[in-house]
């Protein structure tokens, strides 16, 4: 396989980045959701490591901290934030060694304080690792390469065409390095994702502060997965979640609900692109909502091959959910940014990724009907019309990415991208 090392180890995208900041920084801190692979990644570039999920090197660690510390680099501490201590210990020992790549932190859960990160800023560079694209785990035929869709003019070219069934097996089974290893789908992988769920709720957030009401969490689990991909209010989730509302009406408990799902990297919200619009165009404000894996939103609503297959509507949201998570993988790993336009008119835009030096492409996302993808074309092209003229220019494709279709340029210079042929080198 392309993409398996001589240890099993599946390569991934961001393991670039990561060689490449242990050049220039004293260490990295891997974050990201249980079960993405910041273990097994984290490995691939350490020379020695200690993981304190593990009840003696644990007790090790508690017993003598500078301990942690000795080892030859970069050295890996696994599970850090079980020991919260360790991320201003690290940062010491990175100065007064004055090094690059001393240290790699990987864990599951962000620091609850923002200072304690804001202290390691220059020193320890933090890295979010995701769950697997479709080129990651080898389902993409690799025919488009999503740096040309940043080139101006560029054509692009695929012949491999994938089934709806394709796409849905795909999102049962989520981007989970154990699942694809393990070749595990349909229902085995829901069993799975839902005591990953389980997992989530009854361990990793107890650690938090002001643990929430798991029962609650769940539920609010449920509702964002009854409105992916959409600008519900905090008000209509926490009325599907049943949260009380705030005595003075306000979201302050379901907001910290859902800052508590993105400090697990379970959710993460998409926001609005506002920096290139005219000043004549008004912007909404609210976020669309995305779990970090579209096999989340379908476990946590018990839906299955045959629900998805017969439910086209939220099938479109399914899948657009899916686009977004490899949109972000590939994105990031050209130090870009995705986001989505929307403006007071109802005019929008699914996707838009921008990249450091201003350069951006437009993206809807549709199922694969001719109709769909026609109504998509004309949207898209609109979007020339929103922002301001300086940034027009800066504009390097059109595309629409749908089901079935193979991957073509066509006449007026629109790309229809097949989701599953896009890879990067």
């Amino acid at each position: 396989m392309y993409n398996v090392c001589m240890d099993n180890y599946i390569k991934r995208i961001i393991d670039k980045k990561i060689e490449k900041l242990l050049k220039i920084s004293g260490g990295i801190l891997i974050v990201g959701p249980r079960n993405s692979g910041k273990t097994k990644t984290a490995s691939q570039f350490a020379n020695s490591k200690i993981e304190l999920n593990i009840p003696k090197q644990y007790q090790r660690a508690k017993n003598d901290l500078n301990e942690v510390l000795i080892g030859d680099t970069p050295r890996l501490i696994d599970e850090w934030q079980l020991i919260r201590q360790l991320f201003n210990l690290v940062k010491s020992e990175i100065d007064d060694r004055g090094m690059a790549g001393q240290f790699i932190l990987s864990g599951s859960s962000a620091p609850d304080d923002d200072l304690t990160m804001h202290s390691g800023a220059g020193r320890i560079m933090k890295i979010l690792l995701r769950p697997m694209s479709l080129f990651e785990s080898n389902d993409s035929s690799r025919e488009v390469n999503f740096k040309d869709l940043f080139v101006a003019d560029q054509k692009i070219a695929g012949k491999k065409e994938f089934s709806t069934k394709f796409y849905v097996d795909k999102i049962l089974r989520g981007g989970w390095p154990n699942n694809i290893k393990l070749n595990i789908n349909g229902n085995d992988a829901k069993t799975l994702i839902n005591g990953y769920i389980d997992s989530v709720v009854d361990v990793d957030m107890r650690k938090l502060k002001s643990p929430p009401d798991p029962i609650r969490m769940r539920e609010l689990i449920k509702a964002i997965a009854r409105n992916v991909g959409t600008q519900a209010s905090m008000k209509k989730l926490g009325e599907e979640a049943d949260i009380v509302q705030d005595a003075d009406g306000g979201n302050k408990t379901i907001r910290k609900y859902l800052d508590q799902l993105t400090q697990v990297f379970v959710l993460e919200e998409l926001q609005v692109w506002k920096a290139h619009a005219r000043s004549s165009v008004r912007l909404v404000e609210k976020p669309k909502w995305y779990f970090i894996d579209p096999s989340i939103e379908v476990a946590s609503l018990n839906l299955g091959y045959e629900k998805l297959m017969n439910d086209a509507n939220y099938l479109g949201f399914v899948f657009e959910s899916l686009v977004i998570r490899d949109l972000r993988i590939y994105a990031e790993a050209m130090d870009g940014n995705v986001f989505f336009f929307k403006d007071s008119n109802g005019y929008d835009v699914d996707a838009i990724v921008e990249l450091p030096d201003g350069s951006w492409s437009a993206f809807e996302i549709k199922l694969g009907s001719y109709d769909g993808i026609e109504a998509g074309v004309e949207n898209v092209k609109k979007i020339k019309d929103k922002v301001a003229d300086r940034n027009k220019n800066n504009l390097k494709s059109l595309n629409i990415i749908t089901i079935g279709t193979g991957s073509y340029t066509r006449d007026d210079g629109i790309n229809i991208i097949e989701l599953g042929n896009l890879y990067i080198n």
